[in-house]
């Protein structure tokens, strides 16, 4: 019996060690890209990878392009914004010039501000690109 529950154990173990990765996704005839932003490029070309980050509390993430180089893997870039979270507002009752009450609203804070995170990817599609552009040098010469 206790032969047989390490036979157990020992081919549980093994298929866990020997579980495939996440399957990656095809975004373009020799190009697969998983969902940790990571990207195999297995063909001749340099491919340009359109993305969109998925975002802590349901924030949109930028739409962002990313340059992946022949026969190599690369990571696309993906970015989320900053949310703002609204303040309140409490009434607030003053005696006017005329001595008649006067209501009006008051902020009794102004909210935050707070940076969301990336959690997930979408890719919206990937296109051919052998002629990359060059980064801005800085310089207006």
């Amino acid at each position: 019996m206790a032969a047989g529950l390490c036979l157990s154990a020992l081919a549980a173990t093994a298929v866990g060690v020997l579980a495939p990765r996440a399957a990656a996704l095809e975004i373009a005839p020799g190009l697969t890209c998983e969902k940790d932003l990571n990207c195999r490029n297995d063909t001749e070309d340099t491919y340009r990878v359109t993305s969109r980050a998925e975002c802590t509390d349901g924030a949109i993430g930028y739409t962002i392009d990313s340059w992946i180089g022949p026969h190599s893997a690369g990571r696309v870039n993906a970015e989320c914004p900053g949310i703002s979270r609204p303040g309140t507002m409490r009434p607030q009752t003053t005696i006017g010039a005329n001595g008649q009450p006067h209501m009006t609203m008051r902020w009794n804070d102004f909210g935050d501000w707070e940076q969301t995170y990336v959690v997930g990817i979408e890719y919206l599609g990937a296109e051919v690109d052998n002629n990359p552009r060059q980064p801005d040098s800085g310089s207006t010469g």
